[in-house]
This record gives C-alpha cells, structure tokens and sequence, in this order.
C-alpha cells in the first residue's frame, strides 16, 4: 500500500557518501518488493536455492547488482521448469534502473492490456513517455487461477483475458505480488464489487487489502470515477479480515477528516458505522478486562484502528467500553494495567466521555511519569475532552510546563488543529502567544504557520479560513514569504476542488447507498 513514495531507482555507487544515501526508506521498501516480485516469478523454491548458492560464492566479498541477476541466471540455465521472456538482468534492470512504477489497466471488453508510468511525484498523474518493464500477469478469472503472462510492450491483447458474460470478471496481480498499481474498465470493477458483494473470500486478501489503496490512487490521477471507487465499499459489511480493514482505514482517513466539518458526516458515520459494525462487534471482547498481546503484531494494529474509528464516529457500544475501562484503569493504574497498544485509544475516549475530575487525573499522572515511558500516549490522549475551557487550560500548561518541549507542543497543537473543537483553540492560541513560542520554547515561524494551515484544510468556516489566511499574511517575516504564500495557496485550491468536484458527489452517493441498503 506504500508504492505511492518508491521512486527512485535502485543502484549501486562508488563514493560512501551516495552509498549511505542510498540506504533510505525507499531502498528498503521498493527493495523488498522487487525481491519479493523475484521470489514468486522464480518460485520461491528455486529462489532461495539460487539465493544460498549466491551468499556462498560471494561471502566477504563486494557484489554489484549483475553479480546477482548472474548467479540467479546460472540457476535458471541449469532447469527447464521456470521459462522467462528475456534474460533475468533484462527484466530486472527495468525495475532497478528506472524510477516510479507502472500502472497496468486492462480493459476485458476486448482483452487489451496496457502500461504507463505512475509519476506520484508532483500532481499524481501518469506520464506519457518510453518508460516500460518487464511484467509478470498473476491472473485469475472467476475463481480460476490462470497461467502467467508477460507484459513487455506498451500494450497487448490476451483473448482469455476478454470477459463474455456479466458473471465473469478478471484479477490481475493476484496476491499483489507484482509493483504495480492495477485499473480496469468500469463494467469489471463493478463484477468485482458484485462477486466480493457475494463471497469476498473468492479474492485474495492481498488482492482486498490493495484494491481500495488502488481505486482511491486512480481516483486521484482521474482515471476513474469516484462512485466507481465508492462502490467497492458495498461488500465491506462483509470482510472478515483486519488487515484489509487497516488497509481501509488507513487510506481513507484524510477523506474522513475532510467530510467530518461538513454536515453530510452524519451520513457518512450511518453508512460506515453500517459496514464497521460486524467486525468490531467479532474482535471487540474488552469488557471482561482479560486483555492480552494478541500473538500477530499486525493483526493487532488492524483490530486497534478497527476499534478507535468505531469510537470515533460515536458508536455508543464503544464509547461506553472506552469509559468504563478507562474508569477501571483509574481506580488502579499500578495493577489495573492496559497493554500498551490500546492505552491511547483507551485514555482518549475516556477523556473524551468523562468530566474535569478525570482530565486532572490522567494530567497529575503524566506529571509523574518517568521520562521515556506513556508520556506522549497522556499527553496527546488530554487533547481528547469535550470541553473548549479545558484545552484552553491545557495549552496554557503546556506553554509554562518545562517537561514540555517544542516538538511536544507541535505534536499536541496538531492533532488539535485536525479536530472541530480544535480550529478556534490553536488560531487564538498561536495568535495570543506567538512571541512567547517562539521565546520559551524556541520554536521558529514556519512549524507555527503549518499548523495554521492545518486548520484551513480540516475547517468548514470560510469566515476562519479567511481570518487565518490574513493573519498569516500579516505576520510573516519576509524571507519565509514565498513558500508560506505557496503553501496556503495550494490549500485553498484544495479546499475549492474538494467542495466543487468531490463533496457533493460523495454525498450524494452515501444517500443513495443508504437508501439502496434499507437503513
């Protein structure tokens, strides 16, 4: 679901200096897909015997990355049973020594199947260009897995990838094995919203856990329709599986934040509290407090988001869980203990239900902290009241507490500004006590002015937005001007777009949703 950053290409340099810049997150993570790309397309079988052979032969020795598609083409050359389009260096150097990625779309009304480069470095569209890989098609039809394809031109017709009926539909990328993002022609996105309507486990949980990061990707570039993303939500009362649920979540959060200012939300939480509700209800069993680490840490963070969007669209079932937990840890925090991974979501809800007595609880308890252990867990889990006097109170804590730092108050002021309650409590106080920012705790103008924009993205009022944008304007020293003039432009463009291209049609495809399900 990261593909979105992976674009340099992968290389080897001579000078240190390039080679300890190479070692980012984009090494990795673009790395590990490629290898794992490897693995399926030489089975990983055969992937881990040429792998050994490889370590073996250049142990305490200097490698380039030929050295390796070599040893693994020697490999090839002694079996018969994995065939490939071209030599192992070919395919793999397109891969390595190009930046982005490619989106594959495949129209099934005539089995045609293309590529284009992704380029998610400036506006997220595609770019035209010479760019092309070498492509393995992992492919099913129906609930039938078919045989492996290669796409090495621009574009290709497979007849058996051509659709003949209503009832059939085509995956590639089965298992997202393959680094690339997928798109289909609008009649095949719906029959896999249908069959996943159906029996969604006929798909792959790989295959679910990339769709929805997919879709909202091609809804950005303008490739498909929002509805036709939107509509692929219909099975979600469905799915089963917590990491598709993560993937979900995840990627729709921004989405979320931006229609929660607006007063279609109530629509939106009918409608998501509608699909999230049977999954939270099957992992949701806190109330007999027999908490324990859950074995699959990954699993664990799924069920954890599951659980903290449940109470943040106001589920009452949650919210009370929450509470009486949060009211259970007060009575004994040394031995009334909660596992680390729900303590904020825990301390948050609690805060967000409860009154003044448990705030200055949960503050007196952070200021016996010792350093390095649930601090940034309370203090963020204090911007959760209800209560405008109480935040007020609690960025004046801040400001004068020495336990404070200015990378603290930034974290805090934040996740105030992304918050309703928040936007007129972070303009006063920037505004009231800039000089004194800036002198206690050292921190400079641009930080200070990111957080005002954060308000202007996530705030429904036109009259704020504008109050912000001029006092912004009025303070700016005059050589952070140009980019701060950039930055705020580029979010009232967003602002516009959102409310006249994506706003109203969202909304009134949750009201049809809804209307179409009985709700």
């Amino acid at each position: 679901t990261e593909l979105s950053g992976l674009h340099r290409h992968l290389s080897v340099h001579d000078e240190y200096s390039d080679i300890e810049r190479l070692y980012d997150s984009i090494t990795y993570k673009k790395g590990a897909a490629v290898v794992r790309m490897i693995s399926s397309i030489l089975t990983e079988k055969l992937f881990f015997k040429a792998l050994r052979s490889f370590l073996k032969a250049y142990s305490y020795a200097s490698v380039e990355q030929d050295d390796l598609w070599n040893h693994l083409q020697e490999t090839l050359d002694n079996q018969t049973e994995v065939q490939l389009p071209a030599p192992l260096k070919t395919i793999m150097d397109s891969w390595t020594l190009q930046v982005g990625f490619p989106i594959v779309t495949l129209n099934t009304s005539i089995g045609q199947i293309s590529q284009e480069m992704v380029d998610l470095q400036g506006e997220n569209k595609t770019t035209p260009g010479n760019s092309s890989w070498y492509i393995p098609i992992y492919w099913m039809k129906n609930e039938t897995v078919q045989h492996l394809n290669w796409l090495s031109t621009k574009s290709s017709v497979i007849p058996e990838m051509q659709v003949s009926s209503e009832e059939e539909w085509v995956l590639i990328n089965v298992n997202t094995t393959g680094y690339f993002k997928v798109n289909y022609d609008k009649s095949n996105w719906n029959r896999l919203q249908l069959q996943m309507s159906r029996d969604p486990n006929v798909i792959p949980v790989a295959s679910r856990l990339q769709m929805v990061p997919d879709v909202i990707s091609l809804v950005n570039t303008g490739q498909i329709e929002i509805e036709t993303a939107l509509n692929l939500t219909k099975y979600f009362d469905k799915e089963e599986e917590p990491l598709v649920w993560y993937s979900v979540l995840e990627e729709t959060k921004f989405f979320r934040n931006r229609m929660k200012s607006f007063s279609s939300f109530g629509v939106l939480k009918e409608y998501m509290l509608s699909k999230l509700t049977p999954i939270y209800y099957r992992y949701m069993n806190l109330s007999n407090r027999g908490f324990r680490e859950m074995d699959d840490r990954n699993i664990q963070h799924a069920v954890l988001r599951i659980i903290q969007t449940t109470c943040w669209l106001g589920h009452k079932h949650c919210l009370q869980e929450m509470s009486s937990i949060f009211s259970w840890w007060m009575q004994d925090p040394v031995n009334n203990t909660i596992p680390k991974y729900l303590k904020k979501t825990v301390f948050c809800y609690g805060i967000a239900t409860s009154t003044e007595k448990e705030w200055d609880y949960l503050w007196k308890w952070f200021l016996s902290l010792e350093p390095e252990t649930d601090q940034m867990i309370v203090l963020s889990s204090l911007t959760c009241s209800n209560e405008v006097w109480i935040l007020n109170r609690y960025l004046q804590y801040l400001l004068d507490s020495s336990l404070i730092s200015w990378y603290d108050i930034t974290h805090i002021v934040k996740l105030l500004a992304d918050r309703d309650i928040g936007h007129p409590v972070v303009y006063d106080f920037i505004r009231e006590n800039m000089e004194e920012l800036k002198l206690k705790k050292n921190m400079t103008l641009p930080p200070l002015v990111h957080l005002l924009g954060d308000i202007m993205i996530t705030a429904r009022s036109d009259a704020l937005i504008q109050e912000v944008e001029q006092y912004v304007n009025k303070l700016e020293e005059q050589k952070y001007m140009e980019n701060t003039a950039k930055y705020i432009e580029s979010i009232k463009k967003a602002n516009i777009k959102w409310r006249k291209e994506v706003h109203e049609r969202v909304y009134a495809w949750l009201k049809g949703a809804i209307k179409d399900s009985g709700h």
